[in-house]
């Protein structure tokens, strides 16, 4: 398989680039190209989820990083980026909405070549949507949020429309475009194992209602969670500090038909307390990862509590408050120092050819041990806030939620 790595700028500001300083990356595994089960000869929508519990207060989206694959390069194929919103008059548990109202940004449609011949090719596909934090990709601050304790009108969902083949009566797998996808249900063992009994955002245990597909060729045909599990291959980038948890496991993520560890994919937002290793009971541990754009060394104050509320913005504070500070269980639980400047593309899930800011820090805070005493546990979420070193700015973080 061919890869290029190739970028396209649907909106390009004169204005410096300012805090761009993470991925909200799920760490995943390619197995396949895929349309998500629609009809090779229809056209196609594919979106990643983004709950709003999962980045509530980094602010919005400003890049997007996916990894399509064309059948045969020897044709230009039609393809729209997007990130839509919730559907208003969708199921309460939340649908990408397909309306126009519903489309947040897009760029395109284009016809994407990937080069020169015949034959399959993929690439890396870069959108950059803004430079600047203040107009980034987000929910309008007059959408209905939705009710606690998910806010699901707050949701974003990322993704690509592929078009109908350019070609008449050439459907897809002989041509058109796909995008790469881990199915993550055992075993196909694609590393992103979650725990089969904790219920995910559309209400199915074992699911996490983050990958979903569009027949936009069918009249009437709604969007619907993609089958297996599956994880697109798309990275948002988003504008403030980053948070996110991770589930550590060393005899369940071992690279081999799984995934690394730790694992950032729906195994760190889902944890397997229950998981068995070996026929030997061995609980995911929880560890969280801060990427931010504070001078080395400042101290960073991590906090839970057990919700979250639409997003505030507070003067002076770089990115808002998500937590539900009047839960009776928000409080600081730990502080800690970053230490690891970031640099470097391929660590921690960097998409490739991708780099942090050079000014960027990392922070990585446990793995805290699991245990099976967790199980049920109602839904935990996080936030941490960065007072720099230097400037004495404070900044928090985006969300992060754990279900156990």
């Amino acid at each position: 398989m061919k890869f290029s790595c190739l970028a396209l700028s649907a909106l390009t500001l004169a204005i410096p680039v300012f805090a761009q300083n993470d991925w909200h990356v799920i760490d995943k595994t390619t197995e396949s190209t895929s349309r998500g089960g629609v009809a090779g000869a229809n056209a196609a929508g594919l979106y990643v989820r983004m709950p709003a519990d999962q980045y509530l207060g980094g602010i919005g989206i400003m890049n997007t990083v996916s990894i399509l694959q064309d059948q045969n390069i020897a044709t230009a194929d039609p393809v729209m980026f997007v990130v839509r919103g919730n559907d208003p008059v969708g199921p309460a548990t939340g649908q990408p909405d397909i309306t126009g109202a519903g489309l947040l940004a897009s760029a395109g449609p284009f016809n994407l070549s990937f080069g020169t011949g015949t034959g399959a090719a993929a690439a890396y596909w870069t959108i950059t949507w803004t430079t600047t934090p203040a107009t980034a990709i987000r929910v309008p601050t007059t959408a209905n949020p939705g009710n606690p304790p998910s806010f699901v009108g707050l949701d974003m969902y990322s993704g690509v429309e592929c078009g109908v083949n350019v070609t008449p009566g050439v459907a897809w797998p002989t041509d058109g475009v796909s995008m790469h996808c881990s199915l993550t249900v055992a075993p196909t063992n694609p590393g992103e194992q979650m725990s089969p009994l904790t219920v995910g955002y559309t209400g199915v245990a074992g699911n996490s209602g983050m990958g979903w597909r569009w027949d936009a060729t069918t009249p009437g045909a709604l969007p619907i969670v993609a089958s297996g599990n599956r994880a697109w291959w798309i990275n948002n980038r988003m504008a403030g500090n980053v948070l996110r948890t991770f589930a550590d496991n060393a005899g369940a993520f071992t690279g081999v038909n799984s995934g690394a560890n730790p694992n950032y994919g729906y195994a760190g937002m889902f944890l397997d307390e229950g998981r068995t290793v070996a026929s030997v009971v061995t609980p995911d541990n929880l560890g969280f990862r801060l990427h931010a754009t504070n001078a080395m060394g400042s101290p960073v104050y991590f906090f839970i509590s057990s919700g979250i509320i639409p997003p505030i913005a507070i003067a002076g504070v770089g990115g808002e408050l998500a937590l539900d500070i009047s839960s009776p269980v928000f409080g600081e639980i730990f502080s800690s120092l970053p230490s690891l400047p970031i640099g470097v593309t391929g660590a921690m899930g960097t998409p490739f050819g991708q780099p942090y800011a050079a000014t960027s820090t990392e922070c990585v805070f446990g793995p805290l041990p699991g245990s099976s005493t967790l199980i049920g546990l109602p839904p935990l979420s996080f936030q941490a806030v960065t007072v720099d070193a230097i400037t004495s700015v404070f900044t928090i973080s985006s969300v992060c939620t754990v279900r156990l």
